[in-house]
């Protein structure tokens, strides 16, 4: 799991190199972009049809911490049941 991967990992820096679960995060740990090809703007509040992402969350995506990118798919969810709701 994960803490034997921070193990492994600490062991081949070296002990005096801290390593914690956000720092391996940021350089293994980064969500999938929700990016499907299907970018239209013309949902509600400027929502892509494809993803559910705004415009400038789109742009943003390559600069947010792991953590922030894991809550925007967590929302992106929310967001695709609304979109769902309109289009019936």
């Amino acid at each position: 799991g994960i803490d034997q991967a921070l193990q492994d990992i600490q062991a081949e820096l070296s002990p005096s190199f801290p390593l914690n679960k956000t720092l391996l995060g940021h350089y293994v740990g980064s969500p999938k972009s929700p990016c499907i090809d299907i970018c239209d703007f013309r949902g509600p509040k400027g929502w892509c049809l494809g993803c559910a992402r705004t415009r400038e969350e789109c742009r943003k995506w390559k600069a947010m911490k792991p953590y922030a990118q894991t809550l925007l798919i967590k929302e992106l969810g929310r967001r695709k049941k609304k979109l769902a709701i309109q289009q019936r």
